[in-house]
């Protein structure tokens, strides 16, 4: 037997001791201890000793720590065995697994930090029968546990420890917490058992799923079941290195556009611009002159600061300007004179509605009304020389936004103004508007707005109401 690699960076994720053997695996172990005999227990926390590995260990417990010296003083081994919870300051026999391993003391370290380093040699697996002792540390009973071991000549199991192996270096390739150094120990591990054990106890695996690997008899049974742990593990790490990569993009985009806001920001202010700052503060201003309420003043100058604090180049922005520039452009405190003359109004009605009066809503005849109203909307554009003119009217799910569009194009086109194309009940843009209107205390008239519309919603009305009376008995 010969001792390989001691990989240390001085952080927890680095490779143990390991060992290597030229001959027979069966008797790589050969140890002075008989099945019966009576052995010092030392209890680890979350740590899993394996044959052929050389385990560092900090020993805490004064009772370890006198185990330690009394076996390095007397050449003799030792049982190491794992706890069943690492909480438990005082383990009796149910608080520890069975299982272990022979630990031969390889070296005693005093640390700088006051602190002692035990490093250990697993040796033979064992089953921990009793507890013999407790004072001053723990003894035991011991039963040896023989490894059933493959022949050299057994191809199926040489190409599943290369599999392993394999697994092994493409977990610490994608692993951010394995050095990727370690990679050159599994390359250059020739024995088997080795090879398996060292992966067994080096890798991050659950305690409880190591301890699983140890309690297999059969060295063929463990790589399998290790080989399971791995395509798990390295399924796992391979996701979570995409998944960072995709975030590392992300984040790398984000500050790119940060930077360069911000140089244009310089240069802005370099060239007596204002950008952002220079559009907000003309909203401020604005603001001054409404005549609005102050509860609507309140709510303005919030959103107002929301929008200083959203980045330009997010989405959210363009939502948050269009918004505030909609609350600025609204009348407020202007009223006009009103015709609220129905019969002036079914008698205009009738004139572009001839023979589609008992036409279906959302048909024909609304296609009508539509035309009817952006016309009137296309001459006032044209008249106040406004840049785009369109419709809010696509806000309302029963309005085909579609044919809305279409119209509106085919008057831009005879008026000379561009107009505006749009679906304003995307994105909940019908709910949003619903929210205002309770927020605000708005009117929502409850038909489309012609008077065919308004006889059919009250006839509706006076239907329902019909029900509700003979359904009450009335």
């Amino acid at each position: 037997m010969k001792e390989r690699y001691l990989l240390e960076d001085g952080s927890d994720n680095s490779f143990s001791l390991i060992t290597d053997y030229d001959g027979n695996d069966e008797q790589a172990f050969d140890v002075n201890v008989k099945s019966g005999e009576i052995l010092p227990v030392l209890p680890l926390r979350n740590m899993v000793l394996f044959p052929g590995v050389f385990l560092p260990i900090t020993v805490g417990r004064k009772s370890s720590l006198k185990l330690i010296r009394d076996a390095d003083k007397k050449h003799k081994d030792i049982a190491v065995v794992c706890q069943r919870s690492a909480h438990t300051e005082d383990p009796k026999l149910e608080d520890l697994h069975n299982i272990g391993t022979v630990g031969r003391i390889v070296r005693i370290l005093e640390m700088p930090d006051q602190t002692t380093t035990v490093i250990l040699q697993g040796m033979k697996r064992l089953n921990l029968t009793s507890i013999i002792e407790t004072h001053p540390y723990l003894k035991g009973e011991i039963e040896l546990l023989e490894e059933d071991i493959p022949s050299k000549d057994d191809k199926e199991f040489q190409a599943l420890v290369e599999t392993c192996k394999d697994l092994t270096m493409r977990y610490i390739k994608s692993s951010d917490v394995m050095h990727q150094d370690s990679s050159f120990a599994i390359k250059n591990i020739n024995s088997p058992m080795f090879l398996v054990n060292f992966i067994c106890s080096n890798l991050p695996f659950k305690k409880d799923e190591k301890m699983d690997l140890l309690s297999i008899h059969s060295l063929r049974e463990r790589t399998y079941h290790l080989l399971e742990i791995l395509n798990r593990e390295v399924q796992l790490a391979e996701i979570k290195a995409s998944i960072q990569m995709r975030a590392r993009e992300d984040i790398d985009q984000q500050q790119r556009e940060y930077f360069l806001q911000q140089q244009i920001k310089t240069i802005q202010d370099e060239l007596g611009g204002g950008g952002q700052e220079q559009e907000i503060e003309e909203m401020r201003q604005k603001a001054e002159r409404m005549r609005w309420n102050a509860e609507v003043r309140e709510t303005f100058m919030k959103e107002l600061a929301k929008l200083e604090r959203t980045h330009p180049q997010s989405p959210d922005y363009s939502v948050q300007l269009n918004y505030l520039q909609t609350m600025l452009n609204l009348p407020w405190g202007t009223y006009t004179t009103d015709n609220l003359n129905l019969k002036n109004a079914e008698k205009t009605l009738n004139k572009d509605h001839y023979g589609l009066e008992k036409v279906k809503e959302g048909g024909v005849r609304c296609f009508k009304c539509y035309e009817l109203r952006l016309r009137e909307t296309a001459e006032i554009a044209k008249e106040g020389g406004y840049d785009y003119f369109t419709t809010t009217l696509s806000i309302s799910p029963l309005k085909n936004a579609a044919k809305l569009n279409e119209i509106g194009l085919k008057l831009a086109e005879e008026y000379g103004v561009s107009y505006l194309t749009s679906d304003f009940k995307k994105k909940n843009g019908y709910k949003r508007s619903v929210e205002l209107s309770a927020q605000y205390g708005l009117y929502r008239q409850d038909y489309c707005g012609c008077v065919f519309s308004m006889r059919e919603r009250e006839e509706q009305k006076a239907r329902i109401e019909q029900e509700i009376l003979q359904n009450n008995g009335i």
